[in-house]
């Protein structure tokens, strides 16, 4: 009987190498600005064309999560869990489509608090 073998490029650890920015910020991490990108270290991309990123977060607060995408300068903002607001200190995960020349990165309606966010490429 031949053997499963699993894609190794299925799910990737964030790494330099796997993604343009490493995704993550640690838990207990206390949220910017209202509104302000919850990646410090810029937008991320897919390293595959047109790939998709999978991500989970969790707040001490209840707000309203959004990913920003960014074309040629351009952004577009769409704003996740049908726009409602997440309950605090729960996790919420999703997956999103990056098209070609896309970068995306994170943002959150609330100022106090705290975060942490995990992004992968799948």
């Amino acid at each position: 009987m031949p053997q499963l073998e699993l894609d190794p490029g299925f799910v990737k650890p964030v790494s330099a190498s796997d993604i343009a920015e490493p995704g993550y910020v640690p838990g207990f991490t206390v949220l910017p600005a209202a509104s302000t990108n919850l990646l410090k270290n810029g937008n991320i991309t897919c390293i595959k064309p047109n790939g998709r990123l999978a991500f989970w977060f969790t707040s001490t607060a209840a707000g309203t999560l959004t990913v920003t995408y960014t074309v040629n300068g351009v952004i577009t903002k769409s704003l996740q869990n049908l726009g409602a607001s997440l309950t605090a200190n729960a996790e919420y995960s999703g997956q999103i489509a990056v098209d070609a020349n896309e970068t995306v990165n994170f943002q959150y309606s609330v100022t106090s608090g705290t975060y942490r966010l995990v992004v992968r490429e799948i």
